[in-house]
């Protein structure tokens, strides 16, 4: 496919138009923006194309836009260990303005979007203030007193006819990442964490926050020590007018894929999974996991966008569509003449079932159904020798969501509960088993309440053509119905491994025998439940409202 080159230009208006290069070939013809969009300096939520209708342009303009760029965020394109987890999908296409009161905004643009016409870049909201401080200012004003710096300095800086020199800087490569440094008013990293632009405030040593320039960072250069470095100019503390080079190594100790975490000493590598690891266990059981090939259990959650194109239109015609009308009112009408006849409301009557109509109409002038974020739950078993190897997974259900894992052994126990049998007569064996803990929340939302769900899976190794195959059984599930299981633990007494569940304000003690998990014990606490630890026989319970509960376990 042949690489195109394009042109974007923003009006004083905060008109955005993109051009293609090769339409200024021709001199006769004024070129056609093939994107253009209005309110670019204004912040607006979406920027979208609006080619071809008319917009209102404000009278005045206040607000400007004195330097924007595109540019990539992500992992720099070097090949991964691992050909599963390519560099691509962490990548966004970002834009970034700066306006003349030193407002920051950060653009991501939607990745559904295909044609050139079609492209929509929404905003991201950053949380933090980009202009200069209060203090700041004072200062400045200060200066311009004593007349250390020149009473028109500010004036100048922000002016759109005098000469200013680029403060967003574009780099590759620095700590494995791509990016952009912008050096404003409060310096700022863009880069990616997890698929998704971000920032990170940059860490100015003996730099002067309100010097005798407006920004504390007046240069910046990339591409040193082999790529990886960079180099910044800032404005000294001292005297005013002295200014420092500092030689940087990287962003951070934690972004390169073989880091090192800070304060620790700890040596620490990355590795790319492309989903969101909520909880992480060994799987220590020696007749599938050994030294030479750990296994781990990891409770994931992923992200993804589902189409709604759908509803945009019902397949309908309007000839159908009116006479689906008609008989929803003729059906009406009959319902009110039998309650007239009845003597009865027909409103105030109970029915069995609510009929359901669609009250909203999707308006395709502006856009039609947006794609919402869709997210998925799965248990995955990896292989820490196999660069970190999905080996098996179970995928939870649609509106189901993990919560706890744990991974421990469990006592089977045949007795029936309550016999008179000594624990020594019965034939007791410890079985490993993980555990995870879901809440199950209907598609209705907050209309159903909160339930959850225990599942018990089992790793077993089976011999297939010559090799092992590890595989993930799920061997028993158990409905909680008073509440989300937020807390999973393996409790040892009287020579036995039990499930401890925390579920809504329930503490129970669950017992594993005869294929299924029974209930042998249970505290009723006053709050909702986050997390509960075990020792010895002691439970340590942490409940949502800041509160901590510490009691033992008594036989009855």
């Amino acid at each position: 496919k042949k690489e195109e080159i394009y042109i974007a230009i923003c009006r004083q208006s905060g008109c955005l138009q993109v051009f293609n290069l090769s339409d200024f070939a021709s001199i006769e013809t004024d070129p056609e923006p093939i994107w253009e969009v209005p309110g670019f300096g204004h912040g607006v939520t979406v920027l979208t194309n609006t080619k071809g209708t008319k917009t209102r342009v404000p009278i005045s303009h206040k607000v400007n836009v004195t330097e924007f760029r595109f540019f990539y965020t992500g992992p720099s394109k070097s090949p991964l260990k691992s050909k599963s987890f390519p560099n691509e999908q962490f990548r966004s296409l970002c834009l970034l303005v700066e306006t003349n009161l030193g407002d920051v905004y950060l653009y991501k643009m939607n990745k559904g979007d295909i044609s050139r016409s079609s492209v929509t870049f929404s905003r991201i909201s950053l949380g933090v203030v980009a202009r200069s401080s209060i203090e700041q200012s004072r200062h400045r004003a200060k200066l311009r007193r004593k007349g250390i710096i020149s009473a028109n300095a500010d004036e100048e800086a922000g002016a759109l006819t005098s000469l200013r020199h680029n403060r967003l800087y574009t780099f590759k490569g620095i700590s494995g990442q791509d990016g952009l440094f912008a050096a404003t008013a409060r310096p700022m990293w863009f880069v990616s964490e997890r698929g998704n632009p971000t920032f990170l405030c940059h860490r100015s040593r003996h730099v002067a926050p309100a010097g005798g320039k407006p920004r504390p960072v007046t240069g910046f250069c990339s591409g040193l020590l082999d790529g990886g470095g960079f180099l910044t100019l800032h404005e000294r503390i001292g005297r005013v007018g002295t200014q420092r080079l500092t030689v940087f190594n990287g962003i951070s100790n934690v972004y390169p894929s073989q880091g090192l975490l800070p304060g620790s000493g700890l040596c620490v590598e990355k590795i790319p999974l492309g989903v969101t690891v909520r909880k992480i266990q060994l799987i220590d059981d020696s007749a599938v996991s050994s030294r030479e090939r750990p296994l781990y259990a990891l409770l994931i959650s992923s992200e993804s966008e589902v189409d709604q194109s759908a509803l945009n239109d019902d397949g309908l015609s309007s000839e159908e569509r009116q006479q689906l009308i008609d008989e929803k009112e003729a059906e009406k009408v009959k319902r009110q003449v039998e309650a007239d006849l009845g003597g009865f409301d027909v409103e105030q009557e109970w029915v069995e079932e609510i009929e359901r109509e669609n009250c909203f109409e999707v308006d395709k002038s502006i856009g039609g159904a947006p794609p919402i974020k869709k997210t998925t739950y799965a248990l995955w078993i990896v292989d820490a020798s196999d660069n970190w190897g999905v080996v098996d997974s179970h995928e939870l259900g649609e509106f189901e969501h993990g919560l706890a894992m744990n991974v421990g052994p469990l006592t089977e126990v045949e007795d029936e509960i309550g016999a008179s049998s000594a624990i020594g007569e019965s034939t007791e064996t410890d079985s490993l088993f993980i555990a995870v803990g879901t809440a199950v929340v209907d598609q209705d939302g907050e209309d159903v309440a909160s339930k959850g769900r225990v599942l018990l899976f089992q790793v077993k190794k089976t011999e297939l053509a010559g090799s092992h195959v590890v595989e993930l059984e799920l061997a028993y599930e158990k409905d909680v119905l008073h509440g989300p299981v937020t807390s999973l633990s393996c409790l040892k007494s009287e020579s036995r491994h039990r499930l401890v569940v925390g579920a809504g304000s329930d503490i129970n003690v669950e017992q594993w025998g005869n294929g299924k998990l029974t209930q042998v014990g249970f505290f009723r606490a006053t709050m909702q439940i986050l997390d509960i630890i075990l020792f010895k026989s002691f439970f340590s319970v942490n409940g949502c409202l800041r509160f901590v509960a510490f009691f033992g376990l008594a036989r009855i």
